[in-house]
């Protein structure tokens, strides 16, 4: 049987994944145990309790790193040979620990620019989406008192999305969906009766064409035809072959006499005729569909959307409403959005939101723009916001539009070149026209007519990709990506922010980077020098616990250091300057714990 060597077990390699994985299911398990904070929602608790020990793995990783670089050295006894300083033995020695140092500088790159901000916006995210379901939950409320149970669905949905079978929500669920029942089987009972009118019988004096019979080609067959259609009490269709013959006739000819008295005749007894109940159903879907049409043409979408849409629950069949329904949907959404398409609780949420925007006035001067939101949900091309509130100012800080909106949509619009935000501020009900939600227009600031203004979207003089980057800004710095850094530094400037700030942060995360490898290299240095001597010191054990405590509080005077550094350099001799003097530094200091590192005997 195979012998197996535990000097292998000793290897630097093996210690140093060892003890990053033990360490780091210790972290885990106790925070599975102990999480510190109680979790926004009860069906987070699991994550929570997850994220936050990766939280911690991450935030110890540098020192649990510097550690298991320096413990192997206490358990391997010196093997009684000496090195001398720059010995090639001495570097052939050395050289595993210092890959395994180049190694871990990388990890911690990986850990400190990717994971750590990706892992803290989860936790951002995790506490705005308990906001957003508290604020679903009360909106459910709020309309289930006020009777408007499809718009508490609505919420309900947008609540269950973030706590799916809530039980907070269960009676509120209960409730509202037998009232929605309800009011489906009461729809639906009046679209039979609609249709049953529809397939009833039709009467000879039909208002469609004349089916069977032949097309008459000239005015004796056409008032013939109209004749035989008077005796059988076919009144519409004498007057339109009887209209057909006096067409087709010569003008002033006794054929276009007698089909002129013909047309007379049966008008008037058309005139005489009562409709039944099917000819009046009829004549008001053509009224209906009549004025849907003329409100599409005048450009009233609104109303044209819902009157198509009551078409075609009425006459299912009809392409044109089918059709038009589309067209004016089409052009409803270009100034409204409707209230079901909100996703509250999906991808990134935020709640409180506040931005400063530049804004131009209806004269071209530059003035500033305060949006706030309560709540605000985002994707990647568009947003949806509640409670929102809008004030412009002019250069001298005078009020010049001031509106509150319970609901709006943000959608990206080029407009002349230049990408904008467009915000709809008026949400619609699809299936109730008389409910829906418009911006409030405050007269004491807004010199221009409420009315006039109302009915135009509002332009934010900013892209979509820069609103999303102030949106993500607004849960912290820390949840910056390294590409969102800088973009934010080169486009943020004239929403409020310092440039500097950005830059700043920059700064810093590349100097922990870089400087966390010379850091490594005098752990190596402090590991050589406190080595074993003649056996191995299990002495170590104690420093399992120890070291990384004494080596996190040094990290975080060493970044402390390097942040304030940071700051002055950037404030100093600008960005780019600054980040040479990082490279230099970060050169220098490395060269320099390598020369130490091989001076070792």
């Amino acid at each position: 049987m195979k012998k197996i060597d535990p000097q292998k077990f000793r290897s630097p390699s093996v210690v140093f994944a060892a003890y990053i994985l033990i360490s780091s299911l210790l972290i885990m398990g106790f925070r599975l145990i102990f999480p510190g904070e109680e979790p926004p929602l009860p069906n987070f608790a699991r994550n929570w309790r997850l994220l936050r020990g990766l939280l911690d793995t991450l935030a110890f990783f540098p020192a649990l790193a510097l550690s298991a670089m320096t413990i192997p050295f206490g358990m391997i006894p010196k093997s009684g040979e000496l090195y001398g300083s720059f010995s090639p033995k001495s570097f052939a020695r050395l050289d595993g620990p210092v890959t395994i140092a180049i190694c871990a500088a990388a990890l911690y790159a990986l850990v400190f620019l990717l994971a750590q901000p990706i892992a803290r916006d989860h936790e951002e995210d995790m506490r705005f989406k308990a906001e957003l379901y508290h604020l679903a939950k009360e909106r459910a409320q709020t309309h289930r008192d006020a009777g408007e149970w499809l718009a508490a669905s609505q919420f309900i949905e947008m609540a269950e999305t973030v706590w799916n079978n809530s039980p907070e929500l269960t009676a509120l669920k209960n409730e509202t969906a037998i009232h929605l029942e309800e009011d489906y089987f009461s729809a639906a009972e009046e679209r039979e009766e609609i249709r049953d009118k529809l397939k009833a019988e039709p009467r000879n004096a039909a208002l469609a064409g004349i089916p069977g019979q032949k097309q008459p080609v000239n005015a004796a067959e056409a008032i013939a035809q109209g004749e035989a259609a008077f005796a059988e009490e076919r009144f519409y269709d004498a007057h339109w072959l009887a209209t057909l013959g006096e067409r087709l006739a010569r003008q002033g000819s006794i054929e276009a006499a007698n089909a002129a008295r013909l047309a007379g005749r049966a008008w008037n007894r058309i005139e005489t005729l009562e409709p039944d109940s099917r000819e009046r159903e009829r004549r008001s879907l053509y009224w209906l569909k009549q004025s849907g049409y003329t409100a599409m043409v005048s450009g009233d979408w609104i109303r044209a959307f819902y009157i198509f849409q009551e078409l075609v629950k009425k006459t299912p069949d009809d392409p044109d409403a089918k059709n038009f329904l589309i067209a004016s949907e089409k052009g409803t959404r270009e100034t409204s959005f409707f209230i079901d398409e909100m996703e509250m609780s999906l991808r990134q949420n935020l709640a409180g939101a506040l931005f400063s925007l530049p804004a131009e006035t209806r004269s071209g001067a530059q003035g500033r723009a305060v949006l706030r939101f309560s709540g605000l949900s985002t994707e990647a091309d568009y947003a949806y916001g509640t409670g929102f509130e809008y004030l412009s100012v002019d250069s001298a800080a005078r009020p010049l539009i001031r509106l509150n909106a319970p609901y709006v949509k943000l959608l990206p619009v080029t407009l002349d070149g230049r990408r904008q935000v467009l915000v709809l501020t008026r949400a619609l009900d699809r299936r109730d026209e008389n409910r829906r939600w418009e911006a409030e227009w405050n007269p004491d600031h807004t010199p221009e007519s409420p009315p006039e203004l109302a009915s135009t979207p509002l332009l934010l003089d900013v892209s979509y990709e820069d609103f999303l980057i102030l949106f993500r800004m607004r849960r912290g710095l820390s949840n910056l990506s390294m590409g969102e850094l800088f973009a934010a530094s080169k486009t943020l400037g004239n929403a409020g922010y310092i440039p500097q700030t950005f830059e700043t942060e920059i700064l810093n995360r590349l100097g922990a980077v870089f400087f966390f490898l010379p850091m490594t290299i005098v752990a190596l240095i402090a590991g050589w020098r406190y080595r074993a001597k003649n056996r191995p010191r299990y002495f170590f054990v104690l420093m399992l616990a120890v070291l990384p405590c004494v080596f996190h509080g040094l990290i975080q005077a060493c970044q402390a250091v390097l942040n304030n550094t940071g700051v002055w350099l950037t404030l100093s001799v600008g960005f780019p300057w600054a980040l040479v003097i990082c490279f230099a530094a970060t050169a220098i200091s490395l060269v320099l714990a390598l020369i130490l590192l091989v001076a070792q005997r």
